[in-house]
């Protein structure tokens, strides 16, 4: 069987749209795995930060910021947990 030139670039173009689609999964499930719970933990975080009365307390809740931000960078988070 011989394939015409047509079909060859369907064929690529099917793989393509694939693998964007694919790519969109990825990016999506990232964005509810990593952003989503960071973004409450830090809200969480500034909350608290905010209902404190003491200045310990703060400085407590402060050095926690400190330290999901640190978390969230790749390499340096494992040093962290």
């Amino acid at each position: 069987m011989d394939y015409s030139t047509d079909t060859l670039l369907n064929d690529e173009f099917i793989l393509i749209i694939f693998a964007m689609i694919i790519g969109a999964f990825l990016i999506v499930a990232l964005f509810v795995n990593f952003f989503i719970p960071f973004k409450e933990e830090r809200d969480y975080i500034k909350m608290e930060m905010a209902r404190s009365y003491e200045e310990e307390e703060y400085r407590y809740w402060r050095r926690e910021l400190k330290y999901l931000y640190l978390r969230s960078i790749p390499l340096i988070g494992r040093f962290f947990r």
